[in-house]
């Protein structure tokens, strides 16, 4: 876990204030110390575990059962030269193939990296979904992320899924 500059500096503040606020209620140093440990691991393992998260987690502000998905664009792309190069494009549009390419993501767990090198990936998806915010309001949104074996985005998936299945299928067939 990489700590940032502002992650020390944030625990540094709330170690102090536990520790002025323990000491009036806790006479005894090691008591004191050992409660400042417990908060400290306390701090970090949720920090940690904030990182974790599912891909309908991560979508689900603007992917949601009540979503209307009009179509999802795949692009395969060429990284040989550091920078993507597109290499093909589809755009589905077909209910069934949605279903298959969402219900193939669904499954997907994740952990947010903090030190990812490069957010360009094999594939780019880009997921155009109608959503009702009023009566009679919809409002059109793009859900779009870099996508490989090993990421989403900036999320690494930890989980053994099949997530690609439906994408390479409709790549290979062209759609």
């Amino acid at each position: 876990m990489s700590l940032t500059l502002i992650d020390i500096i944030l625990t540094g503040a709330l170690v102090i204030i536990v520790t002025f606020i323990l000491s009036l209620f806790v006479k005894k140093k090691l008591t004191l110390f050992v409660a400042l440990l417990i908060v400290i691991f306390g701090i970090y393992f949720i920090k940690d575990q904030l990182k974790y998260t599912t891909f309908q987690d991560l979508v689900s502000d603007k992917l949601d059962e009540q979503s209307i998905v009009e179509s999802i664009t795949i692009t395969t792309q060429d990284l040989s030269e550091g920078l993507p190069k597109r290499e093909k494009s589809i755009e589905i549009e077909d209910e069934k193939k949605i279903d298959r390419i969402l219900k193939d993501f669904k499954e997907v767990e994740l952990k947010k990296e903090e030190d990812v090198h490069s957010v360009f990936r094999e594939y780019y998806i880009e997921i155009l979904v109608t959503n009702e915010v009023d009566d009679d309001h919809l409002i059109m949104e793009e859900l779009a992320f870099g996508l490989d074996e090993d990421y989403l985005g900036q999320y690494k998936i930890i989980n053994e899924t099949k997530h690609l299945k439906t994408v390479e299928e409709l790549i290979e067939n062209n759609q």
